[in-house]
């Protein structure tokens, strides 16, 4: 994109991997450091969460970037592409072919696992499936 001051710009849109890429670096896996969802519920609860919002996401993964934030949704696509396309959508102008929904399941949600909405939201899934979905959703 460009630098300003010895500082790579990068979109903060797209995925943590890709940054790290941009930016010249590795990823760093120190997920585990920080998590304060025990290890052994990761997985169910990201497949729940997945299954959860099939219609709106296509992956669940555990960010390495968010530290304050519970969650945010990553995708090839921008959010002003995204508003444009919606509005495009109500007001019936979308060209043929296309389709929201598709586009959605192109959308990555990364979670923060030590972020506490999201580790209630676990404890929630394990003892009112219900109550934990419409909180998802």
């Amino acid at each position: 994109m460009g630098d300003y001051k010895g500082k790579k710009f990068v979109s903060i849109e797209s995925a943590y991997e890709e940054i790290q890429k941009d930016l010249g670096k590795n990823v760093e896996l120190d997920v585990q450091s920080r998590s304060r969802i025990p290890e052994d519920d990761i997985t169910g609860f990201c497949l729940w969460l997945k299954n959860d919002l099939s219609d709106s996401i296509g992956k669940v993964s555990i960010s390495k970037r968010l530290k304050d934030t519970p969650a945010l949704i990553t995708g090839q696509m921008s959010s002003s592409m995204r508003m444009m396309m919606q509005m495009m959508e109500g007001s019936g102008q979308m060209p043929g072919g296309m389709d929201l929904k598709k586009l959605a399941k192109e959308n990555t949600l990364e979670l923060n696992p030590a972020h506490p909405i999201i580790v209630n939201l676990n404890h929630i899934r394990k003892t009112n499936k219900e109550a934990a979905s419409l909180v998802a959703r």
